[in-house]
């Protein structure tokens, strides 16, 4: 990381001039079946699921979200949802807007989506908001103010925390930091094209050397690993019930939903057409 980059890393990571203006909480207990078209809207939504499953489409990308996982929509963003055909989905959205002292463009350095996993801090300052929101008592704007504060003072330490040990890794974690900062951006793009020059560019690794040591490190090649992360996608898309196999195909990086099919195979014995309800 260069000079200039760990400046705007330090300047962000101590953020005590956010400020935040809560506009709404809403929770919704949505049908199988539920869908809401693309839209785009001028306030930032966090959203978190309490139960069931949905697919969010945020900016064109596809995001699976399960119970306990959140989503975050910048402003401007456009959106859309539609949650699973079987279950019913439940979830809570905070409607905000937020500025860093007098500016309000930079950004939240918060990813799309995420899971807290067993940190219920966020979870608890989430129920408390809404708690907060639907008794209405006196002073409720400024105790929700409050209370969301808290709840992004959480998200953003342990964001900038984890980036912030990531890039200054002792010699000994830097091998297994490599390795992790691969998978998290197949993760992060398993629907696109993902050329191993750009990651190699990214570690300053040469393509080939880069390879080789993945397949060191973990036992298989990148290319497996993205096919078994698109597969794993792939599989949670075709038992939504909503997409043809050619669809699914496409939304997890596939151009040839033949090649799609026969990966897919390889990979769990089946054919995808098995896992459509």
């Amino acid at each position: 990381m260069n000079i200039n980059s760990a400046s705007v890393l330090d300047e962000s990571y101590y953020y005590e001039d956010l400020d935040l203006k809560i506009l709404d909480f809403k929770k919704y207990d949505v049908p199988p079946h539920w869908s809401m078209d693309l839209t785009t809207k001028d306030v930032c939504n966090l959203s978190y699921v309490v139960d069931g499953r949905a697919v969010y489409y945020v900016d064109d990308r596809p995001y699976i979200l399960n119970k306990g996982d959140f989503v975050f929509i910048p402003d401007g963003v456009a959106y859309s949802a539609y949650a699973d055909k079987r279950n019913h989905l439940v979830v809570n959205s905070i409607l905000f807007l937020y500025t860093y002292g007098e500016s309000s463009s930079r950004k939240l350095p918060i990813p799309t989506v995420f899971n807290v996993e067993k940190n219920i801090v966020v979870k608890d300052f989430f129920n408390e908001l809404g708690r907060i929101w639907e008794e209405k008592a006196r002073g409720y704007r400024l105790m929700a103010k409050v209370t969301a504060l808290k709840a992004f003072h959480e998200l953003i330490f342990r964001s900038y925390h984890s980036n912030h040990d990531m890039q200054h890794s002792s010699n000994e974690n830097q091998h297994s930091n490599r390795i992790d900062i691969i998978k998290e951006y197949i993760h992060k793009h398993y629907n696109r094209d993902i050329q191993l020059e750009d990651i190699a560019d990214m570690l300053k690794l040469n393509p080939i050397y880069m390879g080789s040591y993945f397949k060191k490190c973990t036992g298989y090649s990148i290319s497996h690993y993205v096919n078994c992360v698109r597969v794993s996608q792939a599989k949670s898309l075709l038992t939504m019930g909503r997409y043809s196999v050619s669809e699914v195909a496409e939304q997890c990086g596939y151009n040839d939903c033949y090649y799609f099919s026969k990966v897919f195979k390889q990979i769990e014995g089946v054919p995808p057409s098995l896992y459509q309800r």
